[in-house]
């Protein structure tokens, strides 16, 4: 298998409040099939989205995207899969 990578961000970037909805975006590289599996770190079952595979380069509608929101205060590592690539996104809730 060639090797692929998985490209992941959020916003906002700061000032995250419980209840604040905190949109995530994701695109996995050189790989079409499957779909990213999402763990937001504070116990909410796992949800899924498939973004393009970078099939058309850098395409900017070619993200994947999901939101969320926390409950409560905390320091949450959000985990990215697809196949065998992972990523982790810190989200600092207060």
């Amino acid at each position: 298998d060639d090797p692929f990578t998985i490209n992941a961000n959020y916003a906002p970037g700061h000032d995250i409040k419980p209840g604040t909805v905190v949109r995530f975006q994701v695109r996995t590289f050189g790989k079409t099939d499957g779909e990213e599996t999402w763990d937001f770190g504070d116990g909410s079952p796992r949800r899924s989205t498939k973004s393009d595979g970078n099939v058309k380069s850098l395409a900017p509608d070619g993200y994947a995207k999901i939101e969320h929101t926390y409950a409560k205060p905390g320091d949450y590592v959000v985990t990215v899969k697809n196949g065998n690539a992972t990523t982790q996104l810190w989200v600092p809730v207060r």
